[in-house]
Parts: structure tokens; C-alpha cells; sequence
């Protein structure tokens, strides 16, 4: 992955600056437009980071903002409002805004998998309709195309590229990780008939592999209606720690709790 840092939110945004005005200098726009679903942009007038919101890409016919999301959650999973609807209210009073705007919300991490409760509608994502989701198989496969049309003396689309890709297949074998750790764990554990690590002997927070298994799990989950309409829907989300400094992955059954099924045989769980 060389230099790029993979969780920085801000390392995301420059690259993804640079690549569009890369593009733009090369009269391939339309590369762009396809991977962030958008038509008639005219010539790029303006890219770069703002403080409302991540990246401002502003073009002769709209501007787009864009939220960057790696492993951070929305502001307003606790009852305030969400982000992405303060960014939709604000974001036309800003000088540097056309009229026409449009709201992409990318996200390169295991943010992709948060569940949103908006009135009665769980999903993931943005937490305002106004925002299209760019995933992070969408990501990779813009980069990949960009790439092929584009010089990359530095390495540096090539490096991003990578260490999504690595990601990407982290999601990919998660079960099957964990699957393995589960074994271990039970082994190491019987030695001594110990229920769990001593906390100064094994520190171990894997959220990228839950969340893309917890998602998977609650997708399964809401295929069923009988499921849906006798305990109700689960939501996925991160709840910081103090060590390590790595945000534990949630699969809460808070409705299922809330209908009194939970108080005999479910608790929220976290990983």
C-alpha cells in the first residue's frame, strides 16, 4: 500500500481530487460521471476539501459534494440530526455552490455496513435520501478504469487502488477468517477451561470482518418476513472503546429486546 494510509478520511479526499482534475485535464469526465451516477457536468471549474462537508467538486453545470466516510459513523446515531441532512440544508446557502447540487456519500470502510433508522426505514448508507451511495466496489472499479486512461508516474492512483482492493478482500474472506479464529479460540481457551482472554494477556478488535458478516447476517434477517414481523428489524453500528482504540461492531436486537422475546433468550451483541 506504500504511503497511502488507509483510514485517513483526508488522504481519500485528495486522491479522489486529484484523480477528477487528472480526468477533467485528460477529457475523461465521462469516467467520472459514470461511476458517481451523473450526467451534463461541463468542464470542472473547482475541486477541493470543505469544511461543511468533505470534497466540493464543482462543475460548469452542478456542483457535487461529497461525504467520505472510511470506519466513522454519522453524527445523529444518538438522537441528533444526521450529517448528510445538515449538509442538504446548508449546503445551498454556500457562495461556492451552483444551483443544481448534487450529494454522493462514499464510504472505503466498514461505514458501508451502519445501519440508519430514518422514521421506520432501517438501511445503510447516507443517513439523507438526498445522498447516493458510492461503494467501495464502486470506488475500485472507477479507479480501475481511471487508471487505464490515465499516466501514474508517482504510483500513487496505483497505491489507492491497492489498498482498496485489499479491503475489498478482507470483506471477501471474512467468514471464513473468523471461522478460523473461532477455532483457535475455543482451543486455546480449553487449555485451561478459561471463558475468555485475560484483558492484559490478548487484545483482539476485528470490525472489518464482523460488519461485512453482521451485514450479511441482517440481510438474511430482513428476507424474512416472519422474522420482520414477529421480533422486528436489527441495526448494525460502531460503539467507540478506550483500548485499543478501535470502535466495536454492534448487532442489535433492540426491537426484538423491546417486544420482551430479548429478556428470555437475546441480548445485544457486540463482537
Amino acid at each position: 500500500m506504500n504511503s497511502v494510509d488507509y483510514k485517513s478520511e483526508k488522504t481519500h479526499d485528495n486522491l479522489l481530487i486529484e484523480l477528477v482534475q487528472d480526468l477533467a485535464s485528460a477529457r475523461c469526465l465521462d469516467i467520472f460521471a459514470r461511476a458517481f451516477e451523473t450526467e451534463e457536468l461541463g468542464r470542472l471549474e473547482r475541486a477541493q476539501r470543505r469544511l461543511l462537508f468533505d470534497v466540493e467538486l464543482t462543475f460548469q453545470n452542478k456542483t457535487i459534494c461529497v461525504e467520505t466516510k472510511v470506519d466513522s459513523d454519522e453524527n445523529g446515531r444518538w438522537g441528533e440530526k444526521w450529517q448528510t441532512c445538515t449538509t442538504v440544508s446548508e449546503a445551498p446557502s454556500r457562495t461556492y455552490t451552483k444551483d443544481h447540487i448534487e450529494y454522493r456519500f462514499v464510504t472505503y470502510g466498514t461505514a458501508e455496513f451502519y445501519t440508519k433508522v430514518v422514521g421506520d426505514q432501517y438501511r445503510t448508507g447516507p443517513g439523507s435520501s438526498h445522498f447516493i451511495h458510492i461503494t467501495l466496489d464502486r470506488m475500485i472499479e472507477f479507479v480501475e478504469e481511471s487508471c487505464r486512461v490515465l499516466p501514474d508516474p508517482n504510483g500513487a492512483y496505483y497505491s489507492w487502488l491497492q489498498a482498496m482492493q485489499v479491503e475489498a478482500k478482507k470483506r471477501n474472506n471474512a467468514p471464513s477468517l473468523l471461522n478460523e479464529f473461532a477455532a483457535f479460540r475455543r482451543s486455546y481457551l480449553a487449555i485451561e477451561g478459561d471463558n475468555d482472554f485475560p484483558h492484559n494477556r490478548f487484545l483482539l478488535c476485528m470490525p472489518e470482518l464482523a460488519f461485512p458478516v453482521f451485514d450479511a447476517l441482517a440481510g438474511e434477517w430482513r428476507r424474512r418476513s416472519e422474522l420482520l414481523r414477529k421480533f422486528g428489524d436489527v441495526q448494525i453500528y460502531p460503539v467507540g472503546r478506550m483500548t485499543p482504540q478501535i470502535h466495536d461492531s454492534i448487532f442489535n436486537l433492540w426491537e426484538l429486546w423491546c417486544r420482551g422475546v430479548g429478556k428470555k433468550s437475546f441480548v445485544p451483541y457486540g463482537f
